[in-house]
């Protein structure tokens, strides 16, 4: 019977993956044929990055971890292109997104975990995601984060921020400007780019369960060329990428520093060393500097702390 219930979000998932996968494969066929223009490719590339800013600056460090907060004037310029940006990433509605990543942080790495444990290879790439998508969508969790979430949020957050906001802003304005112009299917593929990059940096970030099981040379090679094993506060077996291909951290907008975010939840910073480069920490800063945003909490700071006992 559940999984006859789960039918409709399954059917969702696939078709999701389906379009976006297709989009992916087309251009790859042009860029192969060479047939592509250099417009079309600046599109694919400034939509992956705007996409990800998006994600990790108002979904992520913003609308969850609350790391800062809009000045009067941010209200009403920046936070609306960011949330734009970010529901252009076709990660759903913010409330949900947010819902699912707070429970997350509450069970990190058991069985409770949305991100995780990681047990299988089909896991890691989230290939598996149309098998177990229908437990991340868990409407008392949802609900109850909402209803908390509220309580703190006007009616921007409230209402952009829905699910008609989301479908609006998110999917039906974007597909429409841009099948207009005609470059919707390069547009598309940055947008799947953006969100296959999101699920396997989270999968990679909790993946040390399932390398331990690997045989110990593998292992070894995976820890030693890629990523930092690291114990902490609230960091289950998160991790890092290795200082020499910090490069990874830019081109996700630092979300592929795993173990500082776990460590310091509520910090506007991932990337807490120079070596780590995190153009999302470089956006708010440069909103801070604008006076657009303000209340920016750093790692292991007072406002840090105390937002995280909340």
């Amino acid at each position: 019977m559940q999984f006859i219930k789960d039918l409709p979000m399954r059917a969702y998932v696939i078709a999701m993956h389906v379009y976006l996968m297709t989009c992916l494969l087309a251009i790859t066929l042009e860029i192969a044929s060479g047939i592509w223009k250099w417009y079309e490719l600046i599109i694919f590339l400034t939509t992956l990055h705007l996409v990800g800013i998006g994600v990790t600056v108002f979904y992520h460090r913003y609308y969850t971890h609350r790391a800062f907060q809009f000045t009067t004037v941010g209200k009403w310029t920046a936070r609306p292109l960011l949330t734009a940006m970010g529901m252009a990433s076709w990660l759903g509605p913010p409330k949900v997104w947010a819902a699912i990543h707070q429970r997350h942080h509450q069970h990190t790495d058991v069985a409770a975990d949305p991100h995780g444990p990681i047990n299988s290879i089909t896991e890691l790439g989230y290939v598996g995601l149309v098998l177990y998508t229908p437990r991340l969508f868990d409407d008392d969790t949802i609900s109850k984060y909402s209803q908390r979430r509220d309580k703190t949020s006007d009616w921007f957050e409230r209402v952009i921020c829905g699910d008609l906001g989301y479908f609006l802003i998110g999917v039906v304005i974007p597909l429409t400007v841009t099948t207009y112009f005609g470059f919707a299917i390069w547009y598309m593929a940055g947008v799947g780019f953006a969100f296959y990059a999101t699920q396997i940096v989270n999968s990679i970030g909790h993946s040390d369960k399932l390398f331990k099981g690997f045989p110990g040379w593998i292992t070894g090679l995976f820890a030693r060329a890629y990523c930092q094993p690291h114990q902490g506060k609230h960091c289950g077996n998160s991790l890092n990428v290795r200082p020499w291909i910090g490069w990874l951290g830019f081109s996700t907008a630092g979300e592929l520093y795993h173990n500082n975010h776990h460590k310091f939840p509520n910090s506007a910073i991932l990337g807490n060393h120079w070596y780590e480069l995190d153009s999302g920490w470089w956006t708010i800063r440069l909103m801070e500097m604008a006076g657009l945003v303000n209340k920016v909490n750093l790692p292991g700071s007072k406002q840090e702390q105390e937002q995280e006992a909340t």
